[in-house]
């Protein structure tokens, strides 16, 4: 079974990996080579640092550009449906 990276398959890349088995056939499975796998924990990595910074703002309120914080409503409705 052949092994191809679908990140590099998706940009038309070279995507074989490797080969599983002592005979190899036309069947694929997909994985993520080296160079793909060190961009996707990058983004990982900077994501959590983004949501990191974002824990320190209050739950309810976002920031405004060049403001202070603007209040978020929630609001709870009960829904009218029809009786069956």
């Amino acid at each position: 079974m052949n092994i191809l990276c679908a990140w590099c398959e998706e940009e038309g890349k070279q995507a074989l990996i490797g080969v599983t088995g002592s005979d190899p056939c036309a069947m694929a499975t997909h994985g993520i080579c080296r160079q793909h796998e060190m961009a996707l924990l990058k983004q990982i990595a900077a994501l959590a640092r983004k949501l990191k910074r974002n824990d320190r703002e209050p739950l309810l309120y976002g920031r405004a550009r060049g403001g202070g914080a603007v209040p978020t409503a929630v609001h709870s409705r009960k829904l009218n449906l029809p009786a069956r």
